[in-house]
C-alpha cells in the first residue's frame, strides 16, 4: 500500500517545487531589476542585513522541525504505512529547506567577510570568535553527515549493518546543541535575547 502511493507523494513534491519556481521567479527577476535603481540598493542591503542576521536562525528552526518530522516519520506505533510515507516525505522537504538557509547563512557569513571559505567546513580555524564558529561549523558539518546518510540511506539497508544508518544519522541530535551553543553567542553579541 505505501509502495503504492509513494509516486503520488513524488508528483506532489514535483507540483510543489515547479509551483515554488514559478512563484520565486518572478520575484527574483523583479528584485534584480529593482536593484538598478537607488531605492532597490537600499531594500537589498536591507534584505542582506536581514538574512546575515536571521538566515542562521531559520536554519536552526527548520533543523528542529526537520527533527521533529523524522521522529514522527519513524513512528509505528501511532502512524499507519501511509502516513509514514507522508511524514517522511515531509521530514525531507523540511530538510531541504533546513539545508538551504544554512547555506544561506554560511554563504552570507562568508560574503560578509564574517568568516573565511576554511571556516565552513574546519572547526576552531577562525581568527575571531574562534569557539563559537568552531562550534557552528561542527554543527554544519553535521548536518552535513546527516544529508549523506540520509542520501545513501538505500546502500545501507541492503548491506550487512543496516543499523548503521540509523547510528549516523542520530547525530542531528548531537548538532541541535552545538547550533544553539553558536547562534547563543550571536544572540547575546547582538543583544537579542529573543532569538534563542
Amino acid at each position: 500500500m505505501a509502495g503504492a502511493r509513494a509516486p503520488r507523494y513524488r508528483r506532489l513534491l514535483s507540483a510543489f517545487s515547479l509551483s515554488a519556481v514559478i512563484i520565486l521567479t518572478p520575484v527574483l527577476g523583479a528584485a534584480i531589476a529593482a536593484a538598478d535603481t537607488a531605492e532597490g540598493q537600499v531594500i537589498a542591503a536591507a534584505g542582506q542585513r536581514f538574512l546575515l542576521r536571521y538566515s542562521g536562525v531559520f536554519a536552526l528552526v527548520a533543523l528542529t522541525a526537520a527533527v521533529g518530522a523524522g521522529l514522527l516519520a519513524a513512528d509505528k506505533i501511532v502512524l499507519s504505512p501511509g502516513r509514514r510515507v507522508a511524514a517522511q516525505a515531509v521530514h525531507r522537504a523540511i530538510s531541504l529547506v533546513a539545508l538551504a538557509a544554512l547555506a544561506t547563512h554560511i554563504v552570507l557569513e562568508i560574503t560578509a567577510h564574517k568568516a573565511r571559505v576554511a571556516d565552513a567546513f574546519v572547526p576552531f580555524l577562525a581568527q575571531r570568535r574562534t569557539f563559537y564558529i568552531g562550534v557552528g561549523t561542527i554543527a554544519s558539518d553535521l548536518v552535513l553527515l546527516i544529508i549523506a546518510t540520509g542520501i545513501v540511506r538505500r546502500r545501507f539497508a541492503g548491506s550487512r549493518a543496516p543499523w548503521a544508518w540509523r547510528v549516523l544519522h542520530v547525530t542531528a541530535y548531537l548538532a541541535w546543541p552545538f547550533a544553539i551553543l553558536h547562534g547563543d553567542r550571536k544572540s547575546t553579541r547582538l543583544n537579542s535575547s529573543h532569538i534563542t
